[in-house]
């Protein structure tokens, strides 16, 4: 709700629990015009006066002022209101019952300037509902721009983590072309350009942080597989089981750099050449994704590397999980270097909800 239809419903709220408040313990005993005619000038001359406050109290809030200051002129306004109030109101009811020429302002201002405190009362404590009002929005819209600004920072975290990406895949998958050129082997070159045109139009078409299913990120990794494969041939065998959590989501790209990672060490270091394995399972509601190579290993730990890829992976894990997230590394028995994922597995709506509530 806006301020403005917040403010007009207060009033009448307020102003009709006012009426109600003056005409209840009279009802039965008076005649129902009289009782109108004598209350309904102190309710008009009220709203008034509470709409000549309000345009005060902006203006002391456009000025700056603040603190003792503010709760001075606060206190000041209310009462001088309240005494304006009071007299104006009780004249004009007198004036509508017994005639204006029989009411004298000027001994009427005499005869109530002392009885202005239960008016005095009732703006006082208009005014500090309008200050505790306008305060509270003016939190709740500040909290709203702290939320709407860091998340607009987290986001641009996260694109400019998944923007790193292609130029470093980019990278290595000229470097590649460029050593087949080299080996004078054109066609082969020829297919891994073609194969590259392919994948880089998958992934710069996407949402910079989007979140798509595992099945499309798995196809993004057979891609790049795929033009490994054209240089390695052979050499490079691959296997994928996913079908437990095909249609789960996870972040765009977030595979990719834990699959290069394998072919590098498996792969490029070994003439044998070797194999890279991609599974997913669901376990306990957390999505294990699985990268797995039988090279000759790296040495186990917690730490997921240094290079870009690794490196990128593990922020864009932290910014749209936190603590809800694990990459982990470890060297298998027979050989070999596992890096395994783990995230919730309902994905997308974990993702936004860290997100939107950081």
């Amino acid at each position: 709700m806006s301020a403005r239809k917040q403010f007009w419903l207060f009033q009448l709220l307020g102003w009709s629990a006012f009426v109600g408040a003056l005409l209840l313990p009279w009802i039965g005993t008076l005649p129902l015009w009289s009782m109108l005619v004598a209350k309904a000038p102190l309710v008009v001359v009220g709203v008034a006066a509470t709409l000549l406050l309000r345009l005060l109290f902006r203006a002391l809030r456009n000025a700056g002022a603040h603190g003792w200051l503010l709760g001075l002129a606060v206190g000041a306004a209310s009462y001088l209101a309240a005494v304006a109030w009071s007299i104006t109101a009780d004249w004009t009811s007198r004036a509508l019952l017994h005639g204006a020429e029989h009411v004298s302002l000027i001994r009427l201002s005499f005869d109530r300037f002392g009885g202005t405190w239960y008016c005095a009362f009732v703006l006082l404590a208009w005014s500090l509902l309008y200050f505790g009002v306008t305060q509270y929005r003016a939190l709740i819209a500040e909290r709203e721009r702290s939320a709407r600004s860091e998340s607009l920072a987290r986001k641009a975290q996260l694109d400019a983590l998944r923007y790193q990406l292609n130029p470093h895949f980019l990278f290595n998958t000229l470097n590649a072309v460029s050593t087949l050129i080299v080996e004078v082997r054109t066609a082969e070159a020829s297919a891994m350009i073609s194969r590259l045109s392919d994948f880089l139009r998958l992934t710069l078409s996407g949402n910079a942080h989007a979140e798509i299913s595992l099945e499309e990120e798995v196809g993004y990794a057979r891609q790049y597989l795929e033009i490994e494969k054209v240089r390695f041939g052979d050499r490079l065998a691959i296997e994928m089981d996913i079908a437990d959590a095909d249609s789960l989501h996870v972040p765009a790209l977030i595979l990719l750099p834990l699959v290069e990672n394998a072919v590098r060490h498996a792969v490029e270091r070994n003439e044998r050449g070797g194999r890279v394995a991609i599974r997913a399972r669901v376990r306990a509601g957390v999505l294990q994704l699985s990268v797995s190579d039988d090279g000759p290993g790296e040495e186990s730990g917690s730490s997921v590397g240094s290079g870009i890829g690794l490196s990128n992976t593990r922020a864009r894990l932290e910014q749209l999980f936190g603590t809800r997230q694990r990459l982990l590394r470890t060297v298998l028995p027979g050989g070999g270097s596992e890096y395994l994922l783990e995230i919730p597995a309902e994905g997308r709506s974990a993702a936004r909800a860290h997100v939107a509530a950081a």
